[in-house]
């Protein structure tokens, strides 16, 4: 297994009832290369993170509170690692680009809810961490008036080829709230969609069907990661998406709490 792979799928995508870490993975050195970080390095970084070939699975599609339409929402990528698009009426968020170079890979999702790129108006990267943002260049090429918000805190190491607006507490995006969740990073995001019941977590916390919800081992402060979990059970959700792992359509709230309870 190539240390790119190992990274993606055991720091970002394993998802256990423990927290998963890289320890024993080629510590950093002074001076060596970091792939979590970008920091002017974007070569490096594409080059590391950058990927081509189409998911595996179609994309997953959300209803609105159960009807079957209007669909509130898709999945861009797979549960190895996934973006989304968030719909209101006519206009799409994309949360989260992912680390695919070429565009189609939101573009199907967007076809997915019935809509084009000139329906988004908003792209908002939850944290740094590259996997996250490595198609935001292409994304906004193809969505010329689309605006880009992240964290504050993390929005110097997130390329951009536009300048990016600072959201937090309180914060809209297309009337989506917007909760600040630090710990993964210091300035991670999610994104709750109220009207829907949908919560986007980006890398607060990640879920698998098959092992349930889990700390992911590359979060930068563990404690404060924990904290921010606590802070999701507060919001009132039925659909919850993470950024690594599979969705859970119906019942997401009852599921966190569940897993807070025992952990």
């Amino acid at each position: 297994m190539s240390r790119r792979t190992f990274l993606r799928d055991l720091g970002h995508g394993a998802v256990a009832l423990t927290v998963v870490g890289l320890a024993g993975c080629a510590p950093k050195t002074p001076g060596s290369f970091d792939p979590l970080t970008y920091d002017g390095n974007l070569d490096e970084i594409e080059a590391f993170w950058c990927t081509e070939e189409m998911p595996s699975t179609p994309p997953v599609q959300g209803s609105d509170l159960g009807h079957a339409v209007p669909r509130r929402w898709a999945r861009i990528g797979d549960r190895a690692r996934s973006g989304y698009v968030l719909v209101r009426g006519g206009e799409a968020t994309v949360v989260d680009t992912g680390d695919w170079c070429v565009p189609d890979v939101i573009e199907g999702a967007l076809l997915a809810v019935g809509l084009d790129w000139s329906a988004v108006g908003s792209v908002i990267v939850t944290h740094k961490h590259p996997d996250h943002w490595i198609g935001l260049s292409t994304a906004l090429e193809r969505a010329a008036d689309a605006v880009a918000y992240a964290g504050g805190a993390d929005i110097p190491h997130i390329a951009s080829p536009r300048p990016m607006v600072a959201v937090g507490a309180g914060d809209r995006v297309m009337d989506l709230a917007i909760i600040p969740t630090p710990g993964h990073t210091p300035g991670h995001i999610a994104v709750l969609d109220e009207a829907a019941g949908v919560l986007v977590v980006g890398d607060a916390i990640g879920y698998r069907e098959d092992k349930g919800f889990a700390l992911l081992g590359t979060s930068e402060d563990v404690p404060q990661t924990k904290a921010s979990v606590s802070i999701l059970a507060g919001l009132d959700f039925d659909t919850l998406l993470p950024g690594h792992g599979d969705p859970i359509i119906g019942g997401a709230w009852e599921e966190l709490t569940e897993y807070l309870a025992g952990a």
